[in-house]
């Protein structure tokens, strides 16, 4: 079985009257993060996914609460670190 790990903590300063640029709407139906996980499961259907979440963390989850074999970490400090600190939760996890 894969794993997958996709992070998306970040606050995007340009947008952040519309919110996570994860969560935005190409088509009606998906989000840049739905189009993701898809095309992960076109690699392989069994495959594992991990969503780092730190800004808008409890959108992304509902967002997605179609999605249920999605597994989710929050990095709190989000605001002060970077990526590889939800690397490292991640590989703790």
């Amino acid at each position: 079985m894969l794993n997958a790990l996709i992070i998306v903590p970040e606050i995007t300063k340009g947008m952040k009257s519309l919110g996570s640029k994860s969560l935005l709407q190409i088509k009606k139906d998906k989000c840049v993060l739905e189009y993701q996980i898809d095309f992960l499961k076109s690699i392989d259907k069994d495959i594992h996914t991990t969503i780092a979440t730190g800004f808008e963390s409890q959108k992304i989850i509902n967002i997605l609460a179609k999605h249920k074999d999605i597994s989710y970490i929050y990095n709190e400090d989000y605001q002060k670190t970077n990526q590889a600190e939800c690397l490292k939760i991640f590989l703790e996890y």
